[in-house]
């Protein structure tokens, strides 16, 4: 399929450059007005109401519209602080095409050509399968409720039945004092404005995906590149090894401004995420038990999206701290640096230094965004669900 096609091998996440431009995350002012009138609908639509209004008189209920509410304001925040960071991000898109007009600008060798291509092409491709995947995982959030009302409505009718039945709604809320539960015109506009949040909510999530996913794994790249080249310095000699050094710290030092810049993005978006994690996986698995119905569909795909973004993000960053640490393994196994001159020697001291410190996305410089953590997150959350079962 042409849409899996990458024109421009040397771009950087143009897929994903291309999504935030249209959201609105971009230096466009008409644009920027879209995503700044997207993001007060949600803030009026939803998280309004649910503070003001409150849910109803039912713990489980509660539970539900709570969840929902945590939900809604980790997606609107994060995308925030993604947007007031947009620059940190367009440097990162600079330095990657930056790498990649290096490399065949110096007519490396094939393996390190094919390298670059097939990861760039493998990221744009996968990009792409993941702005699919939450578009078709917020129609059937939106719509399966929808769809349960619609049914329940003609079986109703069909059989002539006066007692009023309760629509099932995509949210736990209290709509501006709308009867949205049986009366079926409040219902189709209460879906309608809610529906609007939910394809934001959508594009939100995956935009944030987008911004984790695609620098992580340019950044891998980078390490991988400078591990490999590492491992064939030894066949150099003379000038062109000292040559080859200095390009190979450059490119080492790209790398590392890369993980400064994506740290600036996302380290108080990861704080946000744990918390986030922790009282939806918690709140949701607590209603779902109690409450395996209907209403529970919505929640099952938003627990389900949760968990795996979450689990994503700490398998991506734990692979972004064992490549900066190959570094330093390729310098001790690779190369007999200590015998290389003495301009090449420190270069190469100082990245062995800088290999030998963990790199990585970190929750605001609390810990480290990795496998372990996301293990011990986990157990937190069911902790809390204990806690709360035993209490509520």
């Amino acid at each position: 399929m042409k849409f899996f096609d990458l024109k421009d091998q040397s771009a950087a996440m143009p897929f994903g450059l291309r999504l935030l431009e249209i959201a609105g995350l971009c230096r466009s002012q008409t644009r920027q007005m879209r995503f700044l009138g997207l993001t007060v609908w949600a803030l009026v639509m939803v998280v309004i109401p649910k503070v003001v209004f409150g849910y109803r008189d039912h713990i489980d209920l509660k539970i539900r519209g709570l969840s929902e509410l945590v939900f809604q304001l980790h997606q609107i925040s994060r995308i925030v602080i993604v947007y007031l960071q947009m620059s940190h991000l367009e440097e990162v898109v600079k330095i990657v095409e930056k790498t990649f007009t290096k490399v065949r600008a110096a007519n490396l060798d094939f393996e390190m050509n094919a390298l670059v291509d097939s990861a760039n092409h493998k990221i744009d491709k996968r990009t792409k399968m993941y702005a699919i995947y939450c578009f078709m995982a917020v129609n059937v959030f939106l719509y399966s409720p929808v769809l349960q009302t619609v049914t329940f409505y003609f079986i109703n009718q069909s059989r002539n039945e006066t007692e009023k039945i309760e629509y099932v709604t995509s949210m736990e809320l209290e709509f501006c004092g709308l009867n949205v539960r049986e009366n079926l015109f409040h219902y189709a506009i209460f879906e309608f404005c809610i529906g609007i949040v939910h394809y934001y909510t959508s594009a939100s999530f995956a935009l944030f995906g987008i911004v984790i996913y695609c620098p992580t794994v340019y950044i891998i790249l980078i390490f991988r590149m400078v591990s490999k080249r590492l491992e064939k310095l030894r066949r150099l000699s003379g000038v062109n090894q000292q040559k080859e050094v200095s390009n190979l710290v450059d490119l080492h030092l790209d790398g590392l401004r890369c993980v400064h810049y994506m740290e600036s993005i996302v380290a108080v978006p990861m704080v946000l995420q744990i918390v986030a994690f922790v009282l939806i996986l918690s709140s949701m698995v607590l209603y779902i038990r109690n409450n395996l119905d209907l209403n529970a569909i919505s929640l099952l795909v938003l627990l389900i999206v949760v968990t795996a973004e979450t689990y994503t993000i700490c398998h991506l960053t734990t692979n972004l701290s064992e490549e900066s640490f190959a570094v330093a393994k390729a310098i001790y196994n690779s190369t007999d640096w200590y015998q290389l001159p003495i301009d090449s020697q420190k270069a190469l001291s100082l990245m062995l230094l800088r290999g030998q410190k963990r790199e990585g996305v970190t929750a605001a410089k609390f810990c480290f965004m990795d496998i372990e953590r996301f293990g011990k997150v986990v157990q937190t959350s069911y902790s809390i669900y204990v806690m709360l079962k035993d209490h509520l």
